[in-house]
């Protein structure tokens, strides 16, 4: 039995938007306006903008079987994609390609189509899609009068940041972090990160449709590496977290100040590292919902839990990420 797209948009989390075309529906993480703004800012972020980290579909259902048929597009510098089903909270398959070719070339889009085993009874799937790339929905079908309804969520959670929060370089989608921590708070989540971003007070003020209950934001690394001065990373963070506070007041801001990088003990135009989080600490001074938590120990310091040996956690440094994290909360 293939479900409706309306059927669909009913059972999926973390897209804000969808689009329909040629037959199949696309879901968005970010606005038309937030889109927009990032294609204007710079066309990679405006692309990176189409990838589907933190979107997933999740049911109950008494289904044993689900199929999926998906079309998928690059949106980034990874061209990997997989995604994670679970049931009852358990990983059961992951399945994927790549948009690589044989020749290392990129091809335009990949067509997939998978089918997974359910079980008996009736259960709570969630099927975890892709950061790293865009993808149009072809089809997803379940067994012939098979029952399927939403499964609800607790509380909604927007998440900011840069290519760690984006899921960079997660294998299994539901590994990365901000999917993770959504998943253990029971938040419906909605991942605004993108790869190479810094805090950007205008992302901020484009609000979103919906009021979060938790917002976390974690930037700085890349501000260290990036800005000319620390001037300019002190206004554009203190403007972002003001913006986000006087938006959404009754929200619980959580700022994740950066993890160790293997290249920490330079200094850049920022000074040295530690200024990132001393300012992020600085501003939460005169912002009362909003927390601070010190991420800089939360990793093991050494190379191997990252995927580029430098800056990318694998899925065994998210898991120390989201450990540290669920612990100071």
């Amino acid at each position: 039995m293939k479900l409706s797209f309306d059927c669909l948009k009913t059972l999926m989390t973390g897209a804000v938007r969808y689009e329909e075309r040629a037959g199949k529906l696309r879901p968005l993480r970010f606005s038309a306006e937030q889109e927009r703004m990032y294609y204007a800012v710079d066309p990679s972020f405006g692309k990176k903008t189409l990838s589907t980290a933190g979107v997933k579909a999740e049911f109950f259902t008494n289904s044993k079987t689900l199929t999926v048929e998906v079309e998928a597009y690059p949106s980034s510098s990874r061209y990997f994609f997989d995604f994670d089903v679970t049931v009852n909270g358990e990983l059961v398959e992951s399945f994927g390609s790549t948009l690589k070719n044989e020749d290392n070339s990129i091809a335009k889009s990949k067509k997939l189509r998978h089918t997974t085993s359910l079980g008996e009874g009736e259960k709570r799937v969630a099927v975890f899609f892709p950061w790293s790339v865009a993808i149009d929905i072809i089809s997803v079908e379940i067994d012939d009068g098979a029952d399927i309804r939403p499964a609800p969520r607790k509380y909604k959670m927007l998440t900011f940041g840069d290519s760690i929060t984006h899921g960079y370089d997660a294998k299994n989608p539901s590994k990365a972090y901000a999917t993770a921590l959504a998943t253990a708070l029971d938040a419906d989540p909605c991942n605004k990160g993108i790869g190479g971003e810094v805090f950007r007070p205008s992302l901020a003020a484009l609000c979103e449709d919906t009021t979060p209950d938790i917002i976390t934001v974690a930037y700085g690394t890349n501000d260290w590496s990036k800005l000319s001065s620390i001037e300019e990373y002190k206004q554009n963070s203190e403007q972002f977290y003001t913006i986000l506070s006087g938006l959404y007041p009754d929200a619980r801001i959580i700022a994740l100040a950066p993890i160790w990088r293997v290249d920490i003990e330079k200094k850049t135009n920022l000074g040295d590292f530690s200024n990132i989080a001393k300012q992020i600490h600085a501003i939460a001074e005169n912002i009362p919902n909003m927390q601070v938590i010190d991420c800089i120990d939360f990793l093991p310091k050494t190379p191997e839990i990252f995927s580029d040996l430098k800056i990318h956690p694998n899925d065994r440094g998210f898991e120390y990420y989201l450990k540290g994290i669920l612990k100071n909360l």
